[in-house]
């Protein structure tokens, strides 16, 4: 019963939102087309504010319906534009949100506080691939009110050398490199702290013979710490 109290309570609070905006004569544009819920976490806010190019599966009306279902202590598969069924996945926090858009793709979602922790930087996370195909993730980063942030800035991406173990020769990295020339990486935020993961996932694509070769020399993976600012590569120990 409290579980669909809660639900009622969150539609009532968009409801009532609409119809007074429209009192006001207020028309929605695409920025602002979904009433601001000042109850929302961080995370959820940046669920339901998610530019349409980036989660346009998505739709916001079955986003907000996830928040429901979640308040409602609830996890459950909402209808897609791709008509399949997509969902929250726990932990949900007030910092981190992951979304199983459909069983090949997912979305994670990062609240980054910044210095002086007053503002904050939302961190994104789109990965595309499963067992069988390989996992390669996009990242995105925007301003608290959802505006696009130059990536360049705030990261710099791990390339193929990165996972190589240190101390080889050059041409033994040549050598090793050139069985890559396209790598694919996961990067996956912690949904408890800041750091973020990068993971090599070429095994995949690769013949045994090639990966055999490769596999004794990788670091298992690439840790970014935010420091506040911008996330930086952790060095191998």
């Amino acid at each position: 019963m409290q579980g669909f109290l809660n639900r009622f309570a969150v539609r009532c609070r968009v409801t009532v939102a609409i119809l007074l905006a429209l009192a006001s004569g207020w028309c929605p544009s695409r920025a602002d087309a979904v009433p601001r819920d000042t109850l929302m976490t961080p995370a959820e806010r940046a669920l339901v504010d998610m530019p349409s190019d980036v989660l346009d599966i998505v739709p916001v009306s079955a986003r907000l319906d996830m928040i429901d279902y979640l308040r409602a202590d609830t996890i459950r598969y909402v209808p897609n534009a791709m008509n399949g069924l997509s969902r929250l996945r726990p932990p949900v926090t007030d910092s981190f949100v992951e979304m199983e858009i459909t069983p090949v793709s997912t979305l994670q979602i990062k609240i980054l506080q910044e210095r002086g922790g007053e503002n904050h930087t939302v961190g994104v996370s789109y990965t595309v691939g499963d067992t069988i195909q390989s996992k390669d993730s996009e990242l995105l980063f925007f301003t608290s009110d959802m505006k696009p942030l130059k990536r360049n800035r705030l990261i710099r991406m791990a390339r193929m050398e990165d996972f190589l173990v240190p101390g080889m020769t050059g041409k033994e990295r040549e050598e090793l490199l050139s069985l890559v020339p396209f790598p694919t990486v996961e990067y996956r935020f912690s949904p408890e702290g800041t750091d973020l993961r990068a993971r090599l996932t070429v095994d995949r694509f690769m013949s045994r013979e090639d990966y055999a070769r490769l596999k004794p020399h990788l670091v298992a993976e690439r840790v970014f710490r935010w420091n506040g600012k911008k996330y930086v590569m952790e060095k191998v120990k």
